[in-house]
């Protein structure tokens, strides 16, 4: 069913038997790109001993998934959306950092703005780098059309998720 997830059901009627040979080379890529990213952010994502607490990750998740089917529709601009909720819960840790920015390039690749694009490989390497050494604009969305250090004001709904997983204490 991971396949499946990925590519949408009517793109892998096989399931979880699809083999390479099966696939299409950019297929391919994608459901191995996934399941790395995937297999990445399912392990405790570590800055200097700091894990995403469980609510903050499954909002990321979800924001990411939401953002891979709404890229499969090609619906740009609702995935880019996403990537921005996503690049703001994880923008803290290297690899959700990484994959915001990676899926964020693809949209941009996919609406033809090579400049955009570009400035998101910048971001992903930048990105990563600040991640791991904790400097980070908290707030930012993460997309070429703002400076990747100005810091920006965060949801509250995000806040909350992002300090203790949502619960009361956040909301009150």
């Amino acid at each position: 069913m991971y396949i499946a997830k990925i590519l949408g059901e009517e793109e892998a009627t096989l399931g979880d038997t699809v083999t390479p040979e099966q696939l299409t080379q950019a297929q391919v890529v994608q459901v191995l790109c996934a399941k790395a990213a995937a297999d990445l952010v399912a392990c405790p994502t570590r800055k200097i001993g700091d894990a995403m607490n469980g609510k903050q990750k499954e909002a990321f998740e979800l924001a990411i998934y939401t953002a891979r089917a709404r890229m499969r529709k090609a619906c740009w601009d609702e995935a880019f959306a996403q990537l921005e909720r996503a690049h703001v819960l994880g923008q803290r840790f290297v690899w959700p950092h990484v994959v915001s920015h990676w899926l964020m390039m693809r949209v941009e690749l996919a609406r033809r703005a090579p400049i955009a694009a570009l400035g998101q490989v910048v971001r992903i390497a930048l990105g990563a780098a600040g991640s791991a050494m904790g400097l980070v604009p908290m707030g930012n969305t993460g997309g070429s059309n703002v400076s990747m250090f100005q810091q920006m004001p965060i949801a509250p709904e995000l806040q909350a998720l992002m300090e203790d997983g949502g619960g009361e204490a956040a909301k009150g």
